[in-house]
């Protein structure tokens, strides 16, 4: 049978099911004795009075503490929540620590609280008034200890050859005394306040930046509420340059703009450029005149935007693009201060912040640059930050926007700020003689950070000093020709502007799934291709065939609660044929600024259950007395029957495939990706074996945001190539709310039939 393209199919959110799932967590017991654990922590604390006391050290009235955990204690569920209960001390956030060996990474908490409630707390434990409530004892048993954080985890990302420079600085805020505390720091570092640029946001830390030297970091590091301090080097567009020009070629006869509009965040464009004056718009943001490197570099990615990875701009006539570009020319940006020109970072920020606020018809963005530094584990950027915020903090019913972001040309861990977790980082690829893929050796890899382990998440083509891009020049007339993640990046937002142009039940972040979903996994290199190459054509992304269908479901979970996500699979029961099923999941949560470890404060735990009729049944206390019966086989409902008897239970759920190898939270984050933003797996199993087989969405809320709204897309891959007739009718047939989307004429897909 011919496997004839057809759209992908929507509404599979009209049949999910509200479910209740139990918790069945359990405590550990605690790696210490209590007693001990009581005398220490008691000359901790005598300690923390001392140093406060050697000047040392710069401290607020309020101090800052560092609550240290054991070892595999990096569960939320293991916050030591009973020392700060009845009390003045608070929480404020927190981070990872290196413990006996560099690979030994552990859990602190950042506690904030005066002299009055440290000596409050030492009483407590010295006296012995909780000594017999089980919990404050387990919980004082986990903690490793109680200190300062130390100069030397406060200095991040200089090398030996760093003089001066700018940086960014981040405090942890004191409530009602943030002034203060920045005049203070301002104090120590002999610094003019008109001279440093200060932000700060709700619930958040206090962003600074300064021009300072080494001896000025020594002594700020020496400030109690600070909470790292790091180099910020210059604006880096991240492109290589080429000077190869030629002739540009014609418009098509009858010229249509896109429907959708992209938005680029760079150095202008030649609207005056035939192949951009009818598909794009500058609108200048800054005050400060566009140079010749600016305007070739935003000119070249929106050029990328509109019409790919350039294989039109090889052709006598080039065809209408599917998206309209608004570039916002933020680069280059004005000062902010008296000699520290390179304050242009935050003046760019700032800029950025203003023009997602105000254009709300554009809901996709391409960032193709960004300060030439890799990310850290244990600190966050503003720039980060403040694109992750950007793309959760939205009305009640607005599009939630999307930034694609170029990983950077460095060969290094990805850099700022393409170490969101709401968005696209987009890394390069580029072809070998044989025309195979593979990760140019420029394009940086991953791992990402908590909440995006995987980075990139896509490569596109950026091509090679050998396959170089053809662009559009910033010279009227002329392409040219370019390599970088700079270029696949808005390759990449251009293909999602072409799937939402192709489907108005396509947003943005639907679009940032389905790029994932269909993009083609490299295994021997996940570290630098993360979820794969993206598809070259979005009609690759848009279509099923007969028996591989695709079924897209979206909606909104609060923490605590479950759904199930049927996975269509009718009339293959008894079957022998081997299927496979594949599914994204992405969701957009509030970023935690305040803790670099948990800074996905909210996530889904997916789990696959194949058979909707096969459980285990249990005997409470006895162990290893677990037996897995088929419920739809007459002799094991006849054997449930007899265990029900003899006192065994039927768990809650069938039996999920695979099952989990650990329930350890380090493993959890490292081989599940709990608490990542998005999942990518994928099943191969018998078709005898799938009897009804669904997904289990799960919603897990942390720090104060167990009550968030997080939204979910998932786009979900059956794929019988031996199934008796079309699967993709099948479904339609039996499941009369689903439909296909509906597709609109574009450029970029063409179906073989519809």
């Amino acid at each position: 049978m011919k496997n004839n393209k057809k759209p992908i199919i929507a509404y599979g959110e009209y049949y999910t099911e509200s479910i209740k799932k139990n918790n069945n967590g359990f405590l550990k017991n605690p790696p210490n004795d209590y007693d001990d654990t009581k005398e220490y922590i008691a000359y901790c604390l005598d300690l923390l009075e001392r140093d406060a006391n050697d000047n040392q050290e710069y401290f607020m009235e309020d101090k800052i503490l560092c609550v240290r955990m054991e070892k595999e204690y990096e569960a939320k569920s293991y916050q030591p929540n009973s020392i700060v209960s009845n009390s003045n001390l608070e929480f404020i956030g927190g981070r990872r620590y290196t413990g006996l060996d560099s690979q030994d990474k552990r859990k602190l908490y950042f506690l904030r609280g005066t002299n009055r409630d440290l000596a409050a707390l030492k009483e407590t434990i010295v006296s012995g008034g909780k000594d017999n409530i089980k919990t404050w004892k387990r919980q004082l048993c986990t903690i490793n200890t109680i200190d300062y954080l130390s100069p030397e985890e406060k200095i991040m990302g200089f090398d030996e050859k760093w003089d001066e420079g700018n940086v960014e600085i981040i405090l942890h805020p004191i409530p009602n005394k943030e002034n203060e505390e920045v005049d203070k720091l301002v104090d120590i570092a002999h610094l003019n306040k008109e001279n440093v640029c200060i932000r700060t946001y709700e619930n958040g830390p206090i962003f600074i930046c300064a021009y300072l030297n080494k001896e000025q970091i020594v002594e700020c590091s020496r400030f109690n509420p600070l909470r790292s301090i790091k180099p910020l080097p210059n604006i880096d567009e991240q492109v290589f340059r080429s000077s190869v020009q030629e002739n540009a070629p014609k418009l098509p006869k009858d010229i249509n703009k896109g429907s959708v509009n992209v938005g680029v965040f760079d150095g202008g464009v030649n609207e005056n450029h035939e192949l951009l004056k009818h598909y794009s718009e500058n609108i200048d943001i800054t005050s400060i005149e566009a140079t010749t490197k600016s305007l070739s570099h935003g000119t070249a990615v929106c050029g990328a935007v509109l019409y790919g990875a350039g294989n039109q701009l090889t052709r006598d006539v080039v065809e209408n693009p599917d998206v309209f570009v608004k570039s916002f020319r933020i680069l280059p940006s004005e000062d902010t201060g008296d000699k520290l020109k390179d304050f242009q970072m935050y003046s760019a920020i700032d800029k950025i912040e203003d023009v997602v606020k105000n254009f709300k018809d554009t809901r996709i963005y391409n960032v193709s640059f960004g300060p030439h530094i890799e990310m850290l584990d244990d600190d966050l950027s503003r720039f980060t930050y403040t694109l992750d915020r950007l793309t959760y903090d939205v009305e009640e019913g607005e599009v939630n926007p999307l930034f694609c972001v170029a990983a950077g040309n460095e060969n290094c861990r990805v850099m700022v700020p393409s170490d969101i977790v709401n968005g696209l980082c987009v890394g390069s690829y580029s072809l070998n003689y044989f025309n195979e893929k593979y990760r140019a050796d420029y394009s940086c890899y991953g791992p990402g950070r908590e909440g995006g382990k995987i980075k990139p998440d896509v490569l596109d083509f950026g091509g090679s000093r050998e396959r170089q891009v053809v662009v559009v020049s910033a010279t009227e007339g002329k392409t040219t020709t370019e390599i970088g993640t700079s270029i696949a990046s808005p390759i990449v937002a251009g293909k999602i502007g072409s799937l939402m142009s192709a489907s108005e039940l396509i947003s943005p972040h639907l679009g940032r799934t389905l790029i994932i979903h269909t993009a083609d996994v490299d295994e021997n290199d996940v570290t630098g291709t993360g979820f794969g190459y993206v598809k070259e054509n979005i009609e690759d992304i848009l279509c099923c065939e007969d028996n591989k269908v695709t079924v897209l479901y979206e909606g909104e979970l609060t923490s605590k609660m479950s759904i199930k996500l049927p996975i269509f699979t009718p009339g293959i029961i008894d079957k022998g044929y081997r299927t496979k099923i594949n599914w994204t999941i992405c969701t957009i949560v509030n970023p935690n600024s305040k803790d670099t470890d948990s800074y996905t404060s909210n996530c889904i735990e997916d789990t696959f259950y194949p058979n909707d009729m096969v459980f285990n049944f249990t005997k409470k206390g006895q162990k290893g007395s677990t037996i897995k019966l088929n419920l739809l086989n007459p002799n094991d409902v006849e054997t449930a029957s007899k265990l029900l008897s003899m006192g065994y239970g039927r768990a809650e759920f069938p039996v999920s495939y695979p099952a989990k190898k650990s329930i350890k939270e380090n493993d959890l984050r490292n081989h599940e990706y709990k608490w990542d933003t998005v999942v990518k797996k994928g099943v191969s199993m018998n078709a005898k074996s799938l009897v009804n087989p669904f997904l289990t969405l799960h919603a897990i809320g942390r720090d104060g945001h167990e009550n968030d709204k997080i939204k979910f897309f998932v786009a979900v891959t059956i794929d019988m190539p031996k199934y008796d007739g079309s699967l993709y009718d099948t479904i339609l047939e039996k499941y009369n709310l689903l439909s296909p989307i509906k597709v609109r004429n574009t450029n970029r897909v063409k179906w073989d039939s519809m």
